[in-house]
């Protein structure tokens, strides 16, 4: 029943353009993340350097609603350099329907050392 409250947010998200979010690597170059949102509670994310490389993972919300507090995936990142890693995206209160601009995070670390986060 908690996942029908979702429905509406998801559906308008659908329909839109896909979304940027800029951070910052660990070494404080700038990083742009930009997330798609599907039907289905899908989203796929694309981690986009200033170098030119990218890294993509997809989101299935139907596997991690984990928690009323706070949600948190860890999903796999795979690089069109060859690069893989982990993307560990994190709402809090996402099931109590007060997440707030900013709160929520993309935080990736590829087998190369590289990393960095995203807020949005």
């Amino acid at each position: 029943m908690k996942k029908l409250a979702l429905i509406p947010l998801l559906l308008i998200a659908a329909c839109s353009q896909p979304t940027g979010m800029t951070g910052k690597m660990s070494d404080g170059a700038p990083v742009v993340i930009q997330r798609v949102v599907h039907p289905g509670f899908l989203e796929d994310f694309t981690l986009i350097s200033p170098e030119g490389w990218s890294c993509k993972t997809t989101l299935d919300w139907n596997k991690h609603l984990n928690t009323p507090y706070t949600t948190t995936a860890r999903l796999p990142l795979a690089c069109d350099n060859g690069q893989t890693g982990y993307a560990l995206i994190t709402v809090p209160h996402l099931r109590r329907g007060y997440v707030q601009a900013g709160q929520s995070s993309i935080t990736f670390t590829l087998k190369n050392g590289r990393s960095g986060i995203v807020h949005y």
